[in-house]
């Protein structure tokens, strides 16, 4: 869960935010994970990828946290 990263290998850019937001989904839906719907507000690093109220993942986070890690922008807790 903490090492997932999503990117397009698309030749032609104007796909790239399309095939990356396809793959997100279907991430999310392979492993249970809860899709922000945009109306959430969170700060863009460091964010919490829990749902504060459940045990629920939220995917958009989570993958932001894990490129966040992966560009060293964020420490590593592990």
């Amino acid at each position: 869960m903490d090492r997932l990263l999503v990117e397009s290998d698309t030749h032609d850019v104007r796909r790239t935010a399309q095939l990356v937001w396809a793959a997100t989904r279907w991430i999310a839906s392979c492993r249970g994970w809860l899709v922000e719907d945009g109306n959430e507000e969170w700060d863009a690093v460091g964010v919490e990828p829990y749902a504060r109220d459940e045990e629920k993942v939220w995917a958009v986070r989570t993958l932001e946290r894990n490129t966040a890690r992966f560009l060293g922008l964020v420490d590593d807790p592990l």
